[in-house]
C-alpha cells in the first residue's frame, strides 16, 4: 500500500475493513528506538492527524471483532502519540554511543572493545511526570566527560543522586568504579532493568532507593560516606535546590580531595532555579575547582550545558 496525500487516507465514512485500516497505520509506525538523541516531532501532515483522530472517536461498529477494534484504536492512538513530543511518547529503547568510551575501559579494565556491547537505555512512557524515566541531553554529555577525564573526576565509592535511566553510573561502572545509583521508588525499577541489561563482568554498580525528603533509609544501609557524588540535572523546581545540597551534606565525605561532579543544562526560565543550586551548594563551605560550558544535543534540539566539579574548602 502507497500514501502519498491524506486524500488516499481510507474514509471512515465508507467503513473501511480492519485489515485496511490495521496496514493504513502500521504504514505510519514511528521507530520505537532511538540512537543518542533523535528528533521529537510535535507536528505533522494535518490531514494525517485529522485521520488518525476519526478513527480513535469511531465506533467501528461494521467491524464484528471487538478485539481487533480495540487493536485499531489502540494502534490509531500510538500513532497520535508518537506525534506529540518525547514526553508523550510511548515506550523505547534508546541507544547510546559515548565517545571514548571503548578505548577508556580498554585502557583502565583490558576489556576488548568488541566485548563491550553498545549501551541500550530502555525508557518507560512518561507517566506522572517521573521525568527520571528519560534519558536527558546532559547526561551523555557528562558521561562523554566520564569517558574522557574519568581519572581526574572520579573517586571512588561514587554516589549518584537522581540517576534516572542510568547513563552517567553505567558509565562510570564500565570505567571500573564502585558506584551507587539511586533515585525514586517509581524510577529504580526501571534503573535496575538498565544497569542489569548494560553492565559488564567485574562492574560494581549498586541501585538503591534514595528519597531526598526522607533519606533515612539509606542512610541507614550507608553508613561511610562518599568520595564522589556525581549529579546531572537534578533540579525542576525551586523547592529542590536545598534538598540537593543536604544530599552532599549528608552523604560527601569531609576530605580535601572528596567531589562533586554536577552538570547542568542552561535552560531559559530556569535561572532561578538553577542559582540556587549553586548558592546552595557553596554555602555547605564547597567552592568550584573546575568549570566548562560545552553545546550538546537534547531530544529538544541543542543545548548548552555547564559542568563544574566542587572541591570542600578546607
Amino acid at each position: 500500500m502507497t500514501i502519498t496525500h491524506a486524500l488516499d487516507l481510507p474514509n471512515i465514512r465508507r467503513q473501511p475493513s480492519a485489515d485496511i485500516l490495521l496496514e493504513t497505520l502500521r504504514l505510519f509506525e514511528q521507530s520505537s528506538s532511538v540512537k543518542n538523541f533523535g528528533s521529537f516531532a510535535t507536528s505533522s501532515d494535518p490531514g494525517l492527524f485529522r485521520w488518525l483522530t476519526s478513527v480513535v472517536g469511531s465506533s467501528l461498529e461494521w467491524i464484528d471483532d471487538d478485539d481487533v477494534k480495540d487493536l485499531i484504536w489502540h494502534e490509531a492512538s500510538l500513532r497520535m502519540s508518537e506525534r506529540c513530543g518525547r514526553t508523550a511518547a510511548p515506550k523505547m529503547s534508546r541507544s547510546i554511543d559515548v565517545p571514548g568510551l571503548l578505548e577508556a575501559v580498554s585502557k583502565l579494565r583490558g576489556i576488548d572493545p568488541s566485548e563491550q556491547p553498545p549501551i541500550v537505555l530502555e525508557e518507560p512512557p512518561l507517566t506522572s511526570d517521573n521525568l527520571g524515566l528519560k534519558t536527558w541531553g546532559s547526561s551523555l554529555v557528562l558521561a562523554s566527560r566520564l569517558a574522557k577525564h574519568g581519572e581526574e573526576i572520579l573517586m571512588d565509592p561514587v554516589l549518584e543522586l537522581g540517576a534516572g535511566t542510568g547513563l552517567s553510573g553505567i558509565v562510570a561502572g564500565r570505567l571500573g568504579y564502585d558506584v551507587t545509583m539511586t533515585d525514586l521508588p517509581e524510577i529504580t525499577d526501571n534503573l535496575r532493568i538498565n544497569v542489569n541489561k548494560n553492565a559488564l563482568i567485574g562492574d560494581k554498580i549498586t541501585v538503591d532507593v534514595l528519597d531526598w525528603m526522607d533519606p533515612g533509609k539509606f542512610l541507614v544501609k550507608n553508613k561511610e560516606r562518599f568520595n564522589c557524588i556525581v549529579i546531572s540535572d537534578p533540579v525542576y523546581q525551586i523547592d529542590q535546590p536545598p534538598m540537593v545540597a543536604n544530599m552532599i551534606n549528608l552523604f560527601l565525605r569531609r576530605d580535601r580531595e572528596a567531589r562533586v561532579c554536577l552538570q547542568l543544562p542552561l535552560r531559559e526560565k530556569f535561572e532561578d532555579v538553577r542559582d540556587l543550586l549553586l548558592k546552595s551548594i557553596k554555602n555547605l563551605g564547597l567552592a568550584i575547582d573546575r568549570q566548562e560550558e560545552q553545546e550538546g544535543m537534547d531530544d529538544f534540539g541543542t543545548q548548552t550545558y555547564v559542568w563544574t566539579l566542587w572541591k570542600w574548602i578546607i
